[in-house]
């Protein structure tokens, strides 16, 4: 199969994975949104990994005509082109990031220091944070895999009775490793652009990893009015998009009033995803995956591609429809031979029914009975 075959199967099977992903979260009303996120997770990683199970699996052709697309170049340039635009986009990111933090200064004070070590104790953390001081930014943020960074803008710093509620957030984000996986959800929008589930589901997973890092918050007993009220001063002091691959207070995806609202109802179920039910989680996501990965439209060529490409000679069998196509370049004299007397046979069958040609085709196969 070509590559614009590929981009074309990977258009189509994606959308009812990611479109499942987003029912499903839509439909699990009483779960947390800690259990909600993973669904979101396990959905776009399935969608990136879907051309690798199409490999794995033995194919399986659906007698369904896959619509012709005319491509040439410019299509597979065109979401080349994309696809590199929005990686190199997240790359000059990831770069302004390290360089951001390292320009940062140490925190020394001896409060917020001394919040640190509570929020570690409580979440058991095994990658304490660094955290640092940036006048670059105007809200808190966290990133890194191995060795989290935790920066702090200076306005922030300078009230130390925020300082268990900013901190514990942070954490609660390193905690559930979410830094991740939010670049692979934009690994999995850089690579799958063309489909707009995957990015409505890229975004609601953005959103309900905030929701989940302000469950963990309220879990360490603070206060819901009180943290309330400190994400209030937070309004309007989201960061630029240029450190946007980072988890943060306010995340650009979220609503602060929505999530001020979720805070103070206290019907809403917090606790956290478990493993066994992140580990179900994606055995499912693998299951439905591999019986979508392993289907093939029957395209007009009978091999599941329905793309078009380099200019073809038609061969018509005896019920003149189009069977199967080749290149004229790769046709020999016999084969010219093998398609007159072809098109003669089908041609006579034409006559005999004329109920089922328009005048059009009655004058072609007259044309070459004379001949």
């Amino acid at each position: 199969m070509s590559l614009a075959g590929q981009i074309f199967e990977l258009a189509w099977k994606t959308m009812p994975l990611a479109a499942v992903a987003l029912g499903a979260i839509l439909g699990m009303r009483k779960r947390s949104s800690s259990e909600k996120a993973s669904i979101a997770a396990a959905g776009l990683v399935t969608c990136m990994l879907l051309p690798i199970v199409a490999n794995l699996v033995p194919s399986l052709a659906v007698p369904l005509p896959a619509p012709k697309v005319a491509t040439g170049t410019w299509l597979l340039a065109a979401y080349l082109l994309i696809s590199a635009w929005l990686l190199l986009r997240l790359a000059l990111s990831l770069i302004r990031l390290v360089r951001l933090s390292r320009r940062a200064r140490t925190l020394d004070d001896a409060r917020w220091r001394s919040a640190l070590d509570r929020c570690a104790r409580h979440f058991a953390a095994s990658r304490a944070p660094v955290v640092r001081v940036s006048d670059e930014i105007s809200s808190p943020l966290s990133w890194g895999l191995f060795r989290p960074v935790v920066i702090i803008d200076p306005t922030t710093l300078a009230s130390p009775s925020a300082a268990d509620f900013i901190l514990a957030h942070e954490l609660a984000h390193i905690v559930r490793y979410d830094w991740l996986q939010l670049i692979l959800s934009r690994v999995a929008t850089a690579l799958i652009w063309f489909n707009p589930f995957v990015w409505l589901l890229a975004r609601m997973h953005s959103i309900l990893a905030e929701e989940a890092a302000d469950d963990l918050v309220l879990r360490t007993g603070a206060n819901r009015h009180d943290y309330a009220r400190v994400l209030v001063e937070y309004s309007g002091r989201r960061n630029s998009e240029r450190v946007s691959p980072a988890n943060g207070v306010l995340s650009l995806d979220t609503s602060l009033g929505q999530r001020i609202s979720r805070l103070l109802d206290g019907s809403r179920r917090r606790t956290p995803a478990r493993m066994a039910f992140i580990s179900a989680v994606h055995a499912l996501a693998v299951i439905a995956t591999a019986p979508i990965a392993a289907l093939s439209l029957a395209g007009p060529s009978g091999n599941g591609d329905g793309v078009q490409g380099d200019p073809t000679l038609a061969r018509v069998d005896s019920a003149g429809s189009i069977a199967s196509s080749l290149p004229i370049s790769e046709l020999d004299p016999r084969a010219w031979d093998w398609a007159a007397a072809l098109g003669e046979q089908a041609a006579k069958e034409a006559v005999s029914w004329d109920w089922a040609v328009d005048p059009c085709q009655k004058s072609i196969a007259a044309g070459l009975q004379r001949t």
